[in-house]
């Protein structure tokens, strides 16, 4: 990299494709229009509680006489940011893709990093609140109680069955102290008694397109006894030598990550709890900086724009810069100042690369930023594109990252990046992102810090539509009825809403004592092809009482009617394709066949719900539904065999291979009909080629190939749907590197 002034340059860098073959597709086809994008409006939360994840900032005061940034050479012709290797075409159209290169990382132009470092001192001028202050403490992760079996004394006193958990064992979560000379202490409490802790430190490295931190430094609490406070120190210096520091720290200071690790001794494993924090110098001396906790994100594209978000651990007013391949960059302001920064940019080219970067200024004057990173907006007709799908990460067997902090982050992260390298353009996800369930309203926000830190490398470039499952939840238990979802302002629905960013047409509850809909049933169009998610644990409560909550499984009047009405708009504006997303299935093969729904055929209202859900999607000619719930993948074609009023076939999918604890098969009453079925870890890309015909294939964790079928705008019966062999008429997508 070479420092460039005064003159344009492109955010994306030069390929270095090999020969005869040709760059296009991770984002889809890079069109390069010369229109300027008009960037407006800015939509801004409330002030949330944040999460710990990993990032890339620089961290400036704002009356600092500042570098220029570093940037490319601008390339003799602009080229995507990610390549995929196309070895030519078949003779019907079929792109033939291969394993696709990620080439380097977007950068934007000194004009860009420029105007946002203009906009942020401006930002400082306005007015920000200064609390809560960098490096203090949070309130306790659960409500004091004194339930006298506890094992821990009031006014830190665990609920009832806290012995048997395993995911939440931090009281107050890790808070800083940093010296002037370069001394930083973390602290933090446990419930319980744990033996000294370790904490690591490191850095992303930066060239890496996929920010995961490498952990370089570590150090050790002092002594041998257990406690239940804890703080370990290291001098930052350490993080700025020679050996280590790979980001240039030592001027000026950027974002460490963490990792603590503790003994759970009442769970008899290894616990983790990751974060990271940012300091600047001022004068010499070591100082708190801002710290970009979650984000920035990607999330609800449109032709003329997306949605970028973020969250800071102090409250800021912030800034987003873009730039395409030929524009000038442009800017877009917060409107207010908070921790939690949504920002909508419109205006924006259809089907557009765009690099970008972010920054925030606290009350202190200081600055952080982001990274430079890239998104694609959605594209006005069905051009070639692929989309990623999978459910249910929640917590596994076998320790480790496995079990970090609710979520199986080890295959998370291993099918996210195997996702974006083969060209997804953004993931379907339909619940169970955690293992929850939880009286806590802390703990399952937690578990989502975890799940949104695993995935964020990529949700960076890629958005991500979530949807809720059963153990998405935060319940209330009550002896001899059960569990029941929690009141206004923290039922599961409402977390869920704050902690994800979502389209936000659905449906509003008839009865306004219930939960919103809002953020977790929602649609969404890409080209000509429409995605509803709907949620099949809404209002949940396993087994309620009437009028407490739902059965899982269970969809609501409210929600069947605008399921109709939304499946009857998309199919009057000449939707192609339609695909529904939602958690249960509506017929169960391995491990939920005494819920989801069907709870076994005994229900008679879910008998009449479940049947009423496939006739819609029957009626409107939905090409597949695609479930979680079930850790598994099986495949099968709902039609008239199974209700004569299924006039039109649709595929049911169920993809809950994303780490959760497997399921083994069930025998059913339409077991004969199941085309596959695997108990593999696995994910789904689904390519849709054309108005017509979209492609399914089926990746394990090793990089087997488990399924690959067509779907045609008429699906054929599943007698003569067959898996293609080699060499067949289907795309050939290229197996996934051996995942850890």
């Amino acid at each position: 990299m070479s420092s460039v002034s005064g003159e344009k340059t492109s955010p994306f860098g030069r390929s270095n494709c090999p020969s005869g073959r040709l760059s296009l597709w991770l984002f889809g086809l890079f069109c390069l229009l010369s229109t300027t994008p008009m960037c407006t409006r800015s939509h801004e939360g409330v002030v949330e509680e944040s999460s710990e994840t990993q990032s890339h900032e620089s961290q400036l005061p704002v009356d600092c006489d500042c570098p220029s940034p570093v940037v490319a050479p601008a390339p003799a012709a602009v080229e995507p940011v990610f390549q995929t290797l196309f070895e030519g075409v078949k003779g019907d159209g079929i792109v033939q893709t291969f394993y696709p290169g990620l080439l380097e990382r977007p950068t934007l132009s000194t004009e860009g990093a420029r105007l946002l470092l203009k906009q942020l001192e401006s930002q400082a001028k306005k007015s920000i609140p200064a609390s809560p202050a960098p490096g203090e403490p949070k309130p306790p992760t659960m409500v004091p109680n004194s339930i006298p079996d506890d094992p821990l004394e009031p006014p830190l006193a665990a609920p009832k069955g806290f012995k048997d958990r395993h995911d939440l064992r931090i009281a107050i979560e890790p808070y800083f102290d940093i010296q002037p000379d370069g001394v930083v202490t973390i602290k933090w409490e446990t419930w319980i008694d744990t033996p000294p802790s370790f904490v690591h430190f490191g850095l992303d490295i930066p060239d890496q397109i996929l920010d995961y931190p490498r952990f370089r430094r570590a150090t050790k609490e002092s002594g041998k006894d257990r406690r239940k406070k804890h703080q370990a120190s290291i001098n930052l210096s350490r993080m700025e030598t020679n050996l280590v520091d790979v980001k240039g720290y030592g001027p000026e200071g950027g974002t460490v990550s963490y990792r603590i690790e503790f003994l759970d001794l009442v769970g008899g494993i290894n616990l983790f709890f990751d974060g990271r924090f940012a300091y600047t110098k001022q004068d010499g001396k070591y100082v708190h900086g801002v710290t970009i906790l979650d984000g920035p994100n990607v999330d609800v594209p449109t032709t003329s724009g997306m949605t970028i978000w973020f969250e800071t651990d102090v409250p800021t007013r912030a800034a987003i810069v873009i730039q395409d391949a030929e524009g000038e960059p442009q800017a877009v302001l917060s409107a207010q100042a908070g921790q939690h920064h949504e920002l909508v940019l419109e205006g924006l080219k259809a089907d557009t690369l765009y690099a970008y970067r972010v920054g925030a200024v606290d009350a202190r004057g200081i600055i952080g930023s982001s990274g430079d990173y890239a998104f694609r907006t959605a594209p006005t007709v069905t051009r070639p594109f692929r989309f990623a799908f999978m459910s249910d990460s929640r917590s596994s067997l076998g320790g480790g990252e496995r079990m970090l902090q609710g979520v199986n982050a080890m295959i998370l992260q291993a099918f996210f990046s195997e996702a974006i390298k083969l060209g997804a353009d953004f993931v379907l996800f339909p619940g169970d992102l955690v293992s929850g369930v939880t009286t806590e309203v802390r703990e399952l926000e937690l578990q989502f810090e975890s799940w949104k830190r695993a995935v964020e490398p990529i949700h960076h470039y890629l958005p991500i539509f979530e949807g809720m499952g059963n153990h998405d939840t935060a319940v209330d238990r009550k002896d001899g009825e059960g569990r029941s979802d929690k009141a206004s302002p923290n039922s599961s629905e409402e977390i869920f809403a704050r902690e994800f960013v979502n389209p936000t047409n659905g449906p509003t509850p008839s009865d306004p004592t219930r939960p919103p809909y809002l953020e977790n049933v929602y649609s969404f169009d890409y080209g000509a092809v429409h995605f509803v998610s709907i949620n099949t644990n809404y209002w949940t409560g396993g087994s309620p009482k009437e009028g407490r909550s739902n059965r899982e499984g269970f969809i609501m009047e409210d929600q069947m009617n605008w399921f109709e009405a939304d499946l009857a708009a998309a199919r009057e504006r000449g939707a192609s394709f339609i695909f529904v997303m939602t958690h249960e299935p509506g017929f169960p093969n391995g491990g939920h066949v005494g819920d989801a729904m069907y709870w076994n055929g005994k229900i008679a209202t879910m008998n009449t719900m479940r049947t009423e859900f496939w006739r819609l999607a029957s009626k409107y000619e939905v090409a597949a539904v695609l479930h979680g719930d079930e850790h598994n993948y099986s495949r099968m074609l709902i039609d008239t065999q199974m209700d004569p009023s299924f006039e039109n076939p649709v595929w049911q999918i169920i993809s809950g291979g994303g780490g959760a604890p497997y399921y083994s098969r069930s025998k059913t009453p339409w077991s004969k009909r199941v085309v596959k079925f695997t108990a593999q870890e696995h994910f789904v890309l689904v390519d849709v080629l054309s108005d017509t015909r979209a492609v399914f294939t089926v990746f394990g964790r090793s990089g087997e190939l488990l399924d690959r079928f067509d779907i045609e705008r008429k699906p054929t019966a599943p007698a003569t749907d067959v898996v293609p062999p080699s060499g067949a008429d289907s795309p050939v997508v290229p197996p996934p590197a051996g995942t850890p």
